[in-house]
Order: structure tokens, then sequence, then C-alpha cells
């Protein structure tokens, strides 16, 4: 069998180290198990990627998407993903399968890929950083999980009307 040349998929868990948190954010760089990112790594878990800095491509599928500032990128579970450029940062919302059941939203409807500008991009912005924050508040605390469900499904809504 004749190599493509690339690597293949590095399997790569996406779960937290506590599988009881089924909302989390993390950056960019905890997605991938090797720090250069030169396997792409098979996701397991839904993820909106929103880019914080830097300039590049990142690999979805094995199909190059530019990335800059206020790119979104909409992963879902089961795909591939690669950034191999160091230079780009991103804060990264998971969530398990069942985060959502219950809600009146479909996380299907967001775009892979979305550009944020103006109003837009300021309130998801907002959104992604109050998810992180109160992710990292109130990790323990049993009372957020419907106020994480809740922003989630907030910031899922308003990318499938932006």
């Amino acid at each position: 069998m004749l190599s493509s040349g690339q690597y293949p998929p590095e399997t790569v868990s996406t779960a937290p180290p506590s599988a009881a948190a089924e909302i989390d954010t993390l950056g960019l760089a905890g997605l991938a198990g090797d720090p250069g990112w030169r396997r792409p790594v098979l996701i397991d878990r839904d993820l909106l990627v929103l880019t914080t800095s830097g300039h590049g491509d990142a690999e979805l599928d094995f199909e190059p998407i530019p990335c800059r500032p206020g790119t979104l990128l909409r992963v879902h579970a089961g795909q591939v993903l690669r950034c191999p450029c160091p230079q780009l940062d991103a804060t990264v919302v998971r969530w398990n399968a069942n985060a959502l059941r219950g809600l009146d939203v479909d996380p299907d409807a967001v775009p892979t890929w979305r550009q944020l500008a103006g109003e837009d991009e300021d309130a998801v912005i907002t959104e992604v950083s109050q998810l992180a924050v109160d992710c990292a508040r109130h990790r323990t605390v049993p009372a957020a999980r419907g106020l994480l469900r809740h922003q989630l499904a907030v910031l899922l809504l308003r990318l499938t009307l932006a």
C-alpha cells in the first residue's frame, strides 16, 4: 500500500479528565497530543473553535480553512482536525452529544466556517468568554449544569441566525 505522505489521524480523546463535564472550554493546544499538530486529531466530541489570535490555515477533514481572529469553526464528532500553524490560538467549546437534550436548538444548523464581523462578532466573543468563565468557576457546582447548557444553546442559536 502506498503512503499518502500524511500522518494517519491520531486518536486523542478530547474528553475532559473528569468525564462528568458535559460542556467545557479549553485552548486550541489542548486538543492535540502533539504540540506541533503533525498528526490530525480525530475529534470525539462536538466543538466550536473561535480563533482569538494569529493567521493561518486549519484543516478540517483534510480541507484547508483560512483562520484569523474572529474565525469560527464548527467541528462535529468524528471529523478530523489539524491546526499546523503554531501562531494560531483559539478558544474551544466542546460538549457531549446529550448536553443539549430537551433544548430547542439544532447544533447542526451552525455552518462549518464563519468569519465573524461587527456586532455578531462582539456578541459571539462575549458569549464564548462568559461560557469559558462559568465553566472554570462553576466546574464542581451541580446547579451550573443548567446555566452552561442554556449558554451553549444561546450561542448556537446566535450562530445559526448570524
